[in-house]
């Protein structure tokens, strides 16, 4: 039987052994090694045994590595195309940059080798006219899907380097033009509502100090709440979808961001997690009864971190790291000298 508490050295040595080295079925990822890195090491920040488990020379080498992948105006996803750096075919990604921007602060690194002036003049060429944003740019021309998520990473880069450049009205503007009748949020004009889209734009909305401005929140709140099934405690994605383990963590983290994480029933989702999802291994499964794979094993301890659970450090929804590392964002020279009232 599956444990009905957090065993924090069974899922140390799961990440530990998937920032060493991961099962082949992961190759297809490879250009998005900064994706798969940030889960394990991030997870490891959760459980609050980075630097217990890890020695400084280990964590020296990942921020040296991390560094790697940096190119002028951002970060891209792996240092493994065979391309010269920098390259107009190997462009920067908003979704790279934000992954190396939050793990060199979950590592300790102070960003001053951050191209920090150069990320934030080339974030707002990411954004198109109707306030979404492309993951690259190519040659002055924006390309890639039209997904919230990007609109979550420009925020969440726009926040940690505590820049301007984005358009937030835009932003506001998009988010609430693809709102749907029953106010949950989804991908594009008329798409289904979607628990990780809503998500992406209410932490958006909550980096870049916009959340007020949507109104109707309450409606957005009680939609979030019937994601909540009744017969496992687990979250759904989408209406008539079986629970999933990441959604605890994207309907858990937007009822937090929107400030009545207390609506929650803590007890019934903590039994979903560590009786359905969670691995004897370590780690957490997608759904019951299948193995654990990197992503939802770290959303799995960010929705358990939501609710403070016992062992894990206390997590910010909208960043989604730890609130100890998002407190040394405010310790970065360009925070220092311009310190929120």
């Amino acid at each position: 039987m599956p444990s009905s508490s957090l065993d924090v050295q069974l899922h140390t040595r799961f990440f530990l052994r998937c920032v060493n080295i991961l099962p082949h079925q992961y190759t297809p990822n490879d250009s998005s090694r900064l994706t798969l890195a940030y889960f394990g090491v991030c997870g490891l920040d959760l459980l609050n045994t980075l630097y217990t488990d890890t020695t400084p020379l280990r964590r020296l080498n990942w921020i040296k590595w991390i560094y790697s992948c940096q190119i002028p105006g951002g970060f891209r996803g792996s240092p493994s195309l065979k391309l010269p750096s920098p390259s107009k075919y190997d462009p920067p990604h908003l979704a790279a940059t934000f992954f190396a921007l939050t793990m060199l602060i979950v590592l300790g690194d102070d960003l001053s080798s951050v191209d920090r002036d150069g990320i934030l003049r080339s974030l707002s060429s990411f954004q198109r006219d109707d306030g979404s944003f492309a993951p690259v740019v190519f040659e002055g021309v924006r390309h890639g899907e039209v997904d919230l998520r990007f609109i979550y990473c420009a925020s969440a880069i726009q926040y940690i380097l505590h820049g301007s450049t984005i358009d937030s009205d835009r932003v506001v503007q998009y988010i609430r033009a693809i709102r749907n009748y029953d106010y949950g949020i989804g991908q594009a004009v008329g798409s289904e509502s979607h628990a990780g889209l809503t998500f992406c734009a209410l932490a958006a909305l909550k980096l870049l100090g916009k959340l007020d401005d949507l109104d109707c929140k309450d409606k957005t709140l009680h939609w979030l709440l019937q994601r909540q099934l009744v017969d496992n405690g687990g979250f759904n994605g989408r209406v008539n979808k079986p629970a999933d383990t990441c959604y605890s963590f994207w309907a858990g983290g937007s009822i937090q961001i929107l400030g009545f994480a207390h609506l929650v029933p803590i007890s019934e989702n903590r039994n979903f997690l560590f009786e359905k999802t969670q691995h004897k291994l370590g780690g957490f499964g997608k759904t019951p009864d299948t193995y654990p794979d990197i992503l939802h094993s770290y959303l799995g301890l960010a929705s358990l971190a939501l609710s403070n659970e016992h062992g894990l450090n206390d997590i910010d929804a909208a960043l989604c790291i730890s609130k100890q590392a998002v407190a040394r964002i405010r310790t970065l020279p360009w925070w220092q000298s311009h310190l929120e009232p």
